[in-house]
């Protein structure tokens, strides 16, 4: 039962008490007066007295019951759930305070780290979690900078992007092709569209665009091998994997088994 029900159940209970103590007295008063023989005013004088008496002891019922009986838990608040988030609340300050704490803790250990001091200052903005996640950045950022063509995206990764030679190896390549020749006009478009546009794998290319699966279609002349796939919005897609995100859109060659990776929750194309 939940707390609102509980709650609700409990009122209606003590209602129904203080109505039978009330007509318990009244009922009272009525027998009384009939052995009294009283009719007439007399009698509805006697019985305003005893609805009016009848209040006292339906009054300390109600009362007696939301004091006595009705739950500690449930008392005092028209939002039963409201020491629940309450709670809820408190529990997550807590949290947030044990982190800042272990993020602070690192950003001490990074600046007493030669070679890690400037990491110190992007915890909180960035994936690393740990001295080791530090170390291994710093290896990743001094290779890049080592390498001529490759030293502008050394800041990038440095600040948390996960930048990888194969996205490299594409930006720098104009020409470059992850997708077949059935999709090749549509990644030369959307490689103007999204310059960020990057190979997840040898066959895959990641973009932050939306498509209109029907205008792609009819514009790029795409036969029955090429299948379009969008993930519907709604709630019960939530908590899924990252391939199952609210909003995914999937273009896919199926002769060739390449795929161009997109989402409604972007920019359309």
């Amino acid at each position: 039962m939940s707390p609102k029900t509980e709650l609700a159940f409990h009122s209606i209970l003590a209602v129904i008490l203080c109505v039978a103590a009330i007509g318990t007295v009244i009922a009272a008063g009525y027998w009384t007066a009939e052995l009294q023989g009283l009719r007439g005013k007399a009698l509805d004088r006697w019985m305003i007295g005893a609805s009016l008496v009848g209040l006292v002891p339906g009054l300390i019922v109600f009362f007696g019951y939301q004091w006595w009986i009705l739950p500690d838990r449930l008392r005092g608040g028209v939002d039963p759930q409201a020491a629940e988030r309450l709670a809820q609340e408190a529990e997550n300050r807590k949290a947030i305070a044990r982190a800042q704490a272990q993020q602070e803790a690192l950003r001490q250990e990074l600046r007493a780290t030669p070679g890690l001091e400037r990491y110190a200052e992007i915890i909180g903005r960035s994936t690393i979690g740990s001295v080791e996640d530090a170390r291994m950045r710093e290896v990743r950022v001094a290779a890049l900078r080592a390498d001529r063509v490759k030293a502008k995206y050394a800041d990038r990764v440095f600040k948390g992007e996960d930048i990888t030679d194969r996205m490299i190896a594409y930006w720098e390549n104009p020409a470059a092709r992850v997708l077949c020749s059935h999709l090749a006009a549509l990644e030369a478009d959307v490689r103007k569209a999204d310059p960020g546009a990057s190979p997840s794998a040898d066959n895959a290319l990641e973009a932050n665009l939306g498509f209109d699966f029907d205008m792609v279609k009819r514009r790029y002349a795409l036969g029955d091998t090429i299948t379009f796939w969008r993930r519907k919005f709604g709630p019960e897609y939530y908590g899924r994997g990252e391939d199952y995100f609210d909003g995914a859109e999937r273009i896919e060659c199926t002769e060739h088994r390449c795929v161009l990776n997109g989402s409604g929750l972007r920019p359309k194309f």
